[in-house]
């Protein structure tokens, strides 16, 4: 987040600037996720905003120039970054969309982290990719 987010002392500072109507003087550490739910992070539900972790960040940061790499870097996120899956026809954006997609399809109904893309969508010859509701990073021979 301190990437972009570069508020003095601590980066955080400008994230919650943003929120200062919502959270006022809060004098305890609130988490994104009290108010954004994100099953990725145990919650269900979109949470108190009425809009999931995924939605509110992805739909802010699509007009930023924001790119995927910079929030989903390297090993830590184990997204499919083979050849073939970097190229014009196989990138983040060929899967998920844009950012503003990501946030659209969300605010339509889909559940992050639950409703992913399916790899047998473009894969229909190769039945060994069909991981049915397991996600990419998690399937067997995928370093899950």
């Amino acid at each position: 987040c301190a990437l972009c987010h570069n508020g003095k002392p601590d980066p955080f500072d400008d994230i919650i600037n943003e929120h200062d109507e919502i959270i006022h003087d809060e004098p305890r550490p609130i988490l994104c996720a009290k108010c954004h739910g994100s099953p990725a992070l145990g919650t269900i539900g979109p949470g108190s905003s009425g809009k999931y972790l995924s939605e509110a960040v992805h739909g802010e940061h699509a007009s930023k120039g924001a790119a995927c790499y910079h929030c989903h870097p390297g090993n830590k996120s184990k997204c499919n970054r083979s050849a073939n899956h970097t190229g014009t026809y196989g990138n983040c954006i060929a899967c998920h969309g844009e950012l503003d997609e990501v946030a659209d399809s969300i605010e339509d109904g889909r559940i992050p982290w639950v409703d992913e893309p399916k790899c047998k969508t473009c894969h229909t010859s190769v039945p060994l990719v069909d991981t049915g509701d397991t996600l990419f990073r998690n399937a067997k021979g995928h370093g899950g």
